[in-house]
């Protein structure tokens, strides 16, 4: 397992810059922004970037992305873990997942949880981008969740499920407890966003099995291969044992996994005259 210390480079990759450093650029300038407009006074541009429920019912949908890149300008230490956790961690799951995935699972991690907060909290401001901080964190100890950490000067290894269990230990205690150090931050919202990290990482089929998953997954393989037959071969294995049945013993007979075979079986059937 790679160390801390022995990570990628932070800050290219080829000709491109890596999806979670150019996310850690835009929460810096996120910041820097907010410092420049606040000695106009206190307020400015959180009224319009930061995410409220007035906001959003105002129309500034865009509340919904830009919230993610501010901060507290009473307190930088919050953006400053945000941009050192995704030039690390971030980076560590994008090299595991993929930008494109990356991206995707941010986009969520962020829009989604701020849905959950606005209607959680009606007087709320969000600023920050917690909930996909912790999204890519828990994402990345469930992808590594055998591997262990080692903690650099400490000679110290630790296994990534465990981080992930304290990591969600304090999340519900947060929620339990609003200590959360950070004013405009939601417990709730982070919780989220942990939620959706841990589903997306298990969708992409990282982790280790939960019961049943495997007769899920094979179940949703059955029905991409099915969804793909030719329209012929679908109908002689699956439509005309259906109609011997039907000839034997009724229409009535049949079950609803049965009728949707045969509604299927009249889609392709369509497609194929079309």
């Amino acid at each position: 397992m790679r160390q801390l210390h022995q990570l990628p480079s932070l800050f290219h990759r080829g000709n491109r810059y890596p999806v979670s450093t150019t996310l850690a650029f835009m929460v810096l300038c996120g910041y820097t922004l907010q410092w420049i407009c606040s000695f106009w006074g206190s307020g400015q541009i959180e009224v319009w970037l930061g995410l409220s429920r007035s906001g959003i019912l105002g129309g500034c949908l865009w509340q919904f992305f830009t919230y993610s890149f501010l901060g507290e300008l009473e307190n930088p230490l919050g953006s400053m873990c945000l941009v050192i956790g995704l030039m690390s961690i971030g980076r560590e799951l994008e090299n595991i997942i993929g930008p494109k995935q990356f991206l995707f699972l941010v986009a969520s991690a962020t829009v989604l949880p701020g849905m959950a907060a606005v209607l959680h909290s009606p007087t709320a401001e969000l600023l920050g981008a917690w909930p996909a901080m912790f999204a890519v964190a828990v994402a990345t100890a469930e992808a590594l969740s055998e591997c262990q950490l080692s903690v650099p000067y400490f000679r110290a290894t630790v296994r990534y499920r465990f981080l992930a269990a304290a990591l969600l230990a304090g999340l519900f205690t947060s929620w339990l407890l609003p200590w959360f150090p950070f004013g405009h931050a939601s417990p709730y919202a982070n919780l989220v966003g942990a939620g959706i990290g841990w589903l997306y990482v298990r969708f992409l089929g990282f982790g280790k099995q939960l019961p049943g998953e495997a007769m899920f997954r094979s179940w949703l393989t059955k029905r991409r291969q099915m969804a793909r037959m030719p329209a012929r071969r679908y109908i002689t294995e699956f439509v005309d044992p259906i109609l011997e049945k039907i000839h034997a013993e009724g229409i009535h007979r049949l079950s609803r996994s049965e009728r949707r075979i045969l509604r299927q079986a009249r889609q392709k059937a369509k497609r194929t005259l079309l």
